[in-house]
């Protein structure tokens, strides 16, 4: 989870009910009756509430309706991470099950999210703002599940993957959405990662050179894709790392204590301003395999350029 999905999901999770009945009702509303044709008296009523209430909660229909994408965004996202939170799963079966997640609901949305479509309702600043950060926020878990299931083989493909695997669920979401066919949501999402089975095989035997790399966007472009070109390289020190673990000749409590300290590494690395100290200490753990040496050297490094940055 990005720290955005984090602060978000806390924003739900203490919302009151009044607030989320506000909210359903509305999206009830936008979906039946559309988004210019739906008064806020209309969402008032519908709600239980008096119109000033309404207004205590949101000032406007357009933060009304910039709410609801957040609500049932996190309501997404809070499913998807009860299935991270499954460990007894294979990585390529918790990426099958959180697309079924995803795909199955918005299409329980399809009426809202077509009426979105159709009336061409306006973006405000706000919503773009939510809708781009929503965006970086599903492309890292793209990211993260593709590198957990293939592997640091990948790493040179990972954009051009997730650029391929989020067409392809969206291009099947906009046909499910346009042609009310009838389709096993669980049938197509292993279809899905078949297909993306085939293309990582074919990537890996032809060995074809990446059409897209991070390092060669312009840096306003690079936060689309989850994580800057410093954080890549992390992430394929990370995986260096783990592979040395994996491979070392250790007692299997001391390669348990070596797998968290990278995790705990992980998690310092995404905050805003990583402790240095704690960094230093956890990698230092991981020194009873020496070999390991240099690549830690070379995240601390890494870490000191960016904090003084």
């Amino acid at each position: 989870m990005t720290n955005w999905s984090v602060n978000l999901c806390r924003e739900v999770k203490h919302m009151n009910e009044k607030k989320k009945n506000i909210l359903e009702q509305a999206m009830m509303l936008f979906a039946t009756k559309g988004y210019h044709s739906t008064s806020m008296q209309e969402v008032a009523e519908q709600a239980g509430v008096s119109k000033g209430a309404l207004y205590l909660h949101f000032t406007s229909k357009n933060e009304l309706l910039v709410e609801i994408y957040r609500y049932y965004y996190q309501i997404i996202k809070e499913k998807m991470n009860a299935v991270d939170d499954t460990k007894d799963l294979h990585p390529k079966e918790r990426l099958r099950t959180q697309i079924s997640i995803y795909m199955e609901e918005l299409l329980s949305q399809k009426e809202f999210i077509l009426m979105h479509m159709n009336e061409n309702v306006s973006y405000s600043k706000e919503l773009e703002e939510f809708l781009q950060s929503a965006k970086t926020d599903t492309f890292q878990w793209y990211k993260e599940s593709l590198t957990n299931i293939y592997g640091a083989s990948i790493l040179p493909y990972t954009i051009d993957l997730t650029i391929i695997l989020k067409a392809m669920i969206e291009g099947y979401l906009f046909t499910l959405f346009s042609t009310n066919a009838s389709l096993s949501i669980e049938g197509l999402t292993a279809f899905i990662i078949s297909r993306l089975d085939d293309l990582v095989e074919g990537l890996l035997e032809k060995k074809e050179k990446p059409q897209f790399v991070l390092s060669q966007m312009n840096i306003q472009a690079q936060p689309l894709f989850g994580e800057s070109h410093w954080q890549e390289k992390l992430h394929t020190y990370f995986l260096q790392l783990e592979n040395l673990i994996m491979d070392s000749n250790i007692d299997e409590q001391v390669r348990k204590d070596c797998v968290d300290s990278i995790e705990f590494i992980k998690e310092e690395t995404k905050q805003v301003n990583p402790r240095r100290m704690i960094l230093l200490g956890l990698l230092n753990n991981l020194h009873v395999i020496p070999e390991t040496k240099p690549i830690s050297d070379k995240i601390v490094e890494i870490i000191t350029e960016q904090m003084a940055q």
